[in-house]
This record gives structure tokens, sequence and C-alpha cells, in this order.
């Protein structure tokens, strides 16, 4: 079974701002399909609001529709609520 996360957007930051460390690694591993991300509605707009600011983008060296899932399209492969809120799982 797959380690289910919640990821805090100081740790989505981290990932991002870091080519190396736990943050990236965690990130890596849920692309990978090694991790489960668990987000809710309103954490996921955090992070892409985070995420898509001036001086993160130029920070990270990606464009705003890069960021995140809503942006690579994973959105569509969300599915679930899961029973303490409209979560969702990113296979």
């Amino acid at each position: 079974m797959l380690m289910r996360v919640v990821v805090d957007t100081s740790v989505i930051v981290a990932g991002f701002a870091s080519g190396r460390g736990a943050s990236r690694r965690l990130l890596l591993a849920a692309l990978d399909g090694k991790v489960r991300l668990l987000f809710s509605t309103p954490l996921l707009v955090e992070y892409e609001a985070v995420l898509t600011r001036p001086a993160m983008l130029a920070m990270s060296g990606v464009s705003v529709e890069e960021v995140g899932p809503t942006g690579d399209g994973r959105r569509q492969d969300c599915h679930r609520p899961l029973p303490w809120g409209q979560t969702y799982v990113v296979s």
C-alpha cells in the first residue's frame, strides 16, 4: 500500500526551491507514484496561489501553466472524496 501524505504548502515551496533535500525527494516520490498525495480544494488553491507568485516562478523556473495539479492536467485524475472532507487523491 502506498503511503498517503498531506503536504503543507511550505513543503511544496521548499521542494520547488531546492534541488535537494527531503521536500524535493517527497515531491519526486509523488511524481514517481511511490507516494500518494492527498489534498483539499482549499489547499490546492493555496498551493497555486503561492507557486504562481512572480518571485516563486522566477526562482523555480516554471511557468504559471506548469504549476501544480491544474497546470499538468492531474486534476482530471483526482477522484474519491475522503470521509474527512472534500479531499482528493492524486494517482
